[in-house]
């Protein structure tokens, strides 16, 4: 839970880990683009190569082509006889022209010394044709051929045709080897176009350009790119200058190549293949796409996908981000802050005081809470009670420095860290505080004034309440809450600071209640009696039944240092019922030895007397003692009765049937006394002393005048009257004067042990 308590490491860990899983996420999509990138590139070399096969088909078929062409000249050279001179009568005759003539458009034959010129046309001869009236193309594949070599014109146009045409030239032998002719074939360049526009054996149709060693067209195909059937593909700015000497090249060392054309403001793939005749190139422009390896578009979907689900996981990661950060904003007001005010909780309040006691060691913690807020939250409501303490929060956080925090640990109390040790510096502080907060409630429906009390427990390292076995802020934390609660209660602002003194009343305490079990056992509370006096006779009649904790060392511990704190944990309990045991034992004692037994009065705590088997619990130790009932008085305080009068008057009224005397004792201590009279049934009342120590003469003689008149009252209602706290004979007269029954106090005698009372008082019959 403390890594949740610093809201600085919480966010940074939330950063670092969403950067964390954003960097594997983009490495994951980064590796899987460059996976992609790496079958594109896989496939697209596929693809150049599958294109090049397919390329190579036309390559190949005007090859054949070329290559039949030459068989068929070559079949012709048959017809020259060894007097050089072309058998033009089976020509004529159509024994092989019929053959042929889909073939070549025209037949020539030339001699190597030009003496015998022959040009032949369908069923046309003519002859002694001067070589050098023929067109360049055709003169220069006649002189390579005459050369033995064979050998392909360049495409050019015949007027006498009227066509694009090729001539075929292949020289023409005699029996000894001996080069006499040569023998050439026009063919029209339809048949090689037609060759390009014809379909490949996987049924593609490519739209193959032809061109020649210049980058000039020969032949477009159908769909051709190039539109304007251009000369060039060097012309204009379809091709860079760099692809342009690329290509160059290239097609000067007659290998493939891939390039790029631009045309109409796109960029479209370029293939070049060498025909290696002429150096001739076929070229491809793949104008709409259309030829794509098997996987390409399965690329292209994964490409499209891995973009989208990039984009999508981007999203998800800083919507997660996103949410993330509102949640562990979420949690951290949860763990660290009060949902009702907003301000640190009690965790995150001591992880900010450890880490800057680290620092310093100059700091003080006070406690600050609101005088009877339960009774307030009643009045003004949930609503106005949570205003209330966020009121509080509000001047806190404008009243502490940033070496200083604050909380609001449960209900209304508030803890602070001051960084000061200065008492007078502390109390000016806070009495500002307390100040603030009254004054800022104007708008809460509180009718009466708001106090407030704080307890404050400084740091001194050299005191010897500091508990070495607790940290510092446990230490400090500890002390202010055991202040706290021993604040008294005042209807003014009041602030109280932890001493030594209220550290050894702690051990004290402490030590109580470490022993009081062991203490009950080895009887070390021992029974004191107190005489009560007959006013009228002066006579001991009665006596009331104290405790004192005697130790085995003979310490004597007197009822005001642990009485109120047994009835704090419960421990009166037992205590009671012992005494009340120990009474009946000294009054059995009594009648054993022959002495006369007097009314023993014993006080009962109310955590007893509301226990459901109280009564049954007395009654078992009266009959194990078998004494007389009306030998025992039970001692209840007045406020018992206030606070659940019903409750009340069923045991008072189960006690008193069973033969047991009820007096009320510390009666007119603060509550209406009249009422209490009216409404319950009892036989004694015992006055508070408070009435006998009162010096003011005024207050006295209205005292004097009330006690009287409830004096006569409880006359009127057969109610004997008891004063406590008769220190002198003047206070006895008073009581004498004001018409009660018994007196009790230091000047009859202070409570004495049950020995020395028996020696002093118990007279055997």
């Amino acid at each position: 839970m403390q890594k949740y308590l610093n809201e600085n490491i919480v966010q940074k860990n939330l950063f670092r880990r969403t950067i964390i899983t954003i960097t594997i996420s983009l490495l994951l999509i980064i590796f899987s683009f460059i996976e992609i990138l790496a079958l594109q590139k896989a496939n697209t070399k596929s693809f150049y190569i599958n294109l090049k096969a397919l390329i190579n088909e036309y390559k190949i078929n005007l090859k054949n082509q070329f290559n039949s062409d030459f068989q068929s000249l070559r079949a012709l050279s048959s017809f020259i006889d060894n007097n050089n001179l072309l058998n033009f009568a089976t020509l004529q005759d159509g024994s092989y022209y019929k053959n042929t003539q889909n073939e070549f458009e025209r037949i020539c034959y030339f001699s190597i010394d030009g003496s015998n010129t022959h040009l032949t046309f369908p069923q046309t001869i003519e002859t002694n044709l001067d070589i050098n009236d023929l067109n360049p193309e055709s003169k220069l594949v006649i002189e390579k051929a005459l050369k033995g070599e064979n050998s392909i014109s360049e495409v050019f146009y015949d007027s006498d045709l009227g066509i694009n045409i090729i001539i075929y030239a292949i020289p023409i032998y005699d029996n000894n080897g001996n080069i006499i002719g040569c023998l050439t074939g026009s063919k029209k360049l339809d048949i090689f176009q037609n060759i390009l526009n014809q379909k490949t054996l996987s049924n593609y149709v490519l739209d193959i350009d032809w061109i020649n060693s210049k980058g000039e067209f020969i032949t477009w195909s159908k769909h051709s790119l190039i539109e304007e059937k251009i000369q060039s593909i060097y012309s204009d700015s379809y091709i860079s200058d760099n692809e342009k000497l690329n290509i160059q090249k290239k097609i000067k060392e007659r290998e493939s190549y891939k390039s790029e054309i631009n045309y109409e403001g796109n960029s479209y793939p370029l293939y070049i293949e060498p025909l290696n005749l002429n150096n001739w190139n076929l070229i491809y422009v793949d104008k709409y796409n259309n030829f794509k390896s098997p996987v390409y578009s399965l690329i292209q979907t994964i490409i499209v996908t891995l973009l989208i689900v990039t984009i999508i996981i981007i999203f998800l990661i800083l919507f997660l981000y996103k949410s993330l950060l509102i949640y562990n904003n979420d949690l951290i007001k949860l763990v660290c802050y009060d949902e009702t005010v907003g301000c640190y909780n009690f965790k995150k309040f001591k992880y900010e005081c450890s880490k800057l006691l680290l620092k310093d060691k100059k700091y003080s913690i006070a406690t600050l809470n609101i005088r009877n807020f339960q009774y307030i939250n009643e009045i003004i409501g949930r609503h106005n009670s949570d205003l209330l303490l966020m009121k509080i929060s509000k001047v806190l956080e404008s009243s502490i420095n940033v070496k200083e925090v604050y909380c609001r640990y449960n209900s209304d109390q508030f803890y602070l860290l001051i960084n000061d040790i200065d008492k007078a510096n502390i109390k000016r502080r806070l009495t500002n505080i307390m100040n603030n907060i009254c004054n800022s409630i104007s708008d809460i429906n509180i009718k009466y004034p708001l106090t407030l009390y704080s307890a404050v427990a400084i740091n001194d390292l050299n005191s010897s309440f500091i508990d070495i076995n607790k940290d510092l802020l446990t230490n400090l934390i500890s002390n202010a809450d055991f202040v706290q609660k021993h604040i008294k209660k005042r209807y003014v602002n009041i602030i109280n600071f932890y001493d030594k003194k209220m550290h050894e009343t702690e051990n004290f305490n402490n030590l109580i209640e470490s022993t009081m079990e062991n203490a009950l056992k080895n009887n070390e509370f021992k029974l004191f009696l107190q005489p009560k006096t007959d006013l009228k006779t002066g006579n001991v009649l009665g006596a009331e039944a104290l405790v004192r904790w005697i130790t085995n060392d003979r310490t004597i511990i007197f009822p005001d240092k642990f009485i109120s704190l047994f009835e704090n944990n419960g421990f009166c309990i037992q205590l009671d019922l012992y005494m009340f045991e120990k009474v009946c034992e000294k009054i059995r004692y009594w009648i054993d030895s022959n002495i006369q037994p007097i009314t023993i009065s014993v006080n009962q705590s109310k955590l007893l007397f509301y226990r459901t088997d109280y009564v049954d619990n007395i009654m078992k130790i009266i009959s194990k003692y078998n004494i007389p009932r009306n030998l025992i008085t039970l001692e209840v305080l007045e406020g018992m009765a206030i606070e659940n009068l019903d409750e009340f008057n069923k045991t008072i009224k189960q006690l008193r049937s069973n033969g047991l005397k009820i007096s009320m004792d510390d009666f007119g201590s603060g509550y209406s006394s009249l009422n209490t009279l009216t409404s319950i049934d009892i036989d004694e009342i015992k006055f508070d002393r408070s009435f006998l120590n009162e010096k003011s003469p005024n207050k006295r003689t209205k005292l004097e005048f009330t006690f009287k008149n409830i004096v006569n009252l409880a006359k009127d209602l057969k109610i004997s009257t008891v004063v406590e706290g008769i220190e002198s004979k003047e206070d006895e007269i008073l009581v004498k004067r004001m018409g009660c029954d018994y007196g009790q106090g230091y000047y009859y005698s202070k409570p004495l042990s049950s020995e020395e009372f028996d020696l002093k008082f118990m007279k055997k019959i």
